[in-house]
């Protein structure tokens, strides 16, 4: 009767203690989970690494401020340009023939009225159609001119080339360094309405000093492409 009750109490102490190790083993997972130590939690909206690292992509893409395109026409005019309203047609014409999207004003100035006073001069830099660094804005191009000669046209051709005497492509501007009119009238072929006896000034397509915008004076019969500054 002695062992009889001797293994009856062994047998509980036995589910007892297994019981214990249960509790004790669960105890430990629980703590493994609470501590960060467990299996990391299952993304609850779908979410994923590749997702947020898209996300930080697109940020810093849009932040880049996109470029506007500069060019010289590849069609030239008299100096009969129908006002300066009349150039910025022709620039946008030869924008939108060649597939380049935005709003094109021309380069020019007339008496009484400078050209970077008509310019948008805070919207991102300017760049050659191939995407070549011009000037960090309106404003930067009328100061300092620009840091590579404007000598492509809308379609990405290179035009320019020789000097004012020798044949050298040209540009209508009416405009002197700095962006502004000359201080000396009738440079702007009667406010750009002429192709009579009458002179323009005109810039040397190409350069990079201030004869690309200051370096021939030409009668308005003459041709000379135009300058066109996305806005």
């Amino acid at each position: 009767m002695r062992t009889k009750t001797t293994a009856s109490s062994t047998r509980r102490f036995a589910t007892v203690l297994s019981a214990g190790v249960i509790l004790a083993t669960s105890g430990c997972f629980a703590l493994f989970s609470l501590d960060g130590y467990g299996p990391p939690a299952e993304a609850t909206d779908g979410s994923s690494d590749a997702d947020a690292k898209a996300d930080v992509g697109v940020v810093a893409a849009d932040a880049t401020p996109p470029g506007r395109t500069v060019f010289v026409t590849s069609q030239t005019f008299n100096g009969d340009l129908g006002t300066r309203n009349g150039g910025d047609m022709k620039c946008q014409s030869a924008a939108m023939a060649a597939g380049l999207p935005g709003t094109y004003r021309a380069w020019l100035s007339e008496d009484g009225a400078s050209v970077v006073d008509r310019l948008v001069t805070d919207a991102g830099p300017l760049r050659l159609v191939n995407g070549a660094m011009v000037a960090s804005s309106s404003a930067d191009l009328a100061k300092n001119g620009p840091r590579a000669g404007i000598a492509l046209d809308e379609k990405g051709q290179k035009r320019g080339g020789g000097g004012c005497e020798d044949g050298g492509l040209t540009a209508w501007t009416g405009t002197g360094p700095k962006g502004v009119a000359p201080a000396t009238s009738g440079m702007d072929c009667a406010r750009w309405r002429t192709n009579g006896s009458q002179t323009g000034l005109a810039g040397l397509v190409g350069s990079t000093d201030d004869s690309w915008t200051s370096a021939c004076q030409r009668p308005c019969g003459q041709q000379a492409a135009l300058y066109c500054i996305q806005q």
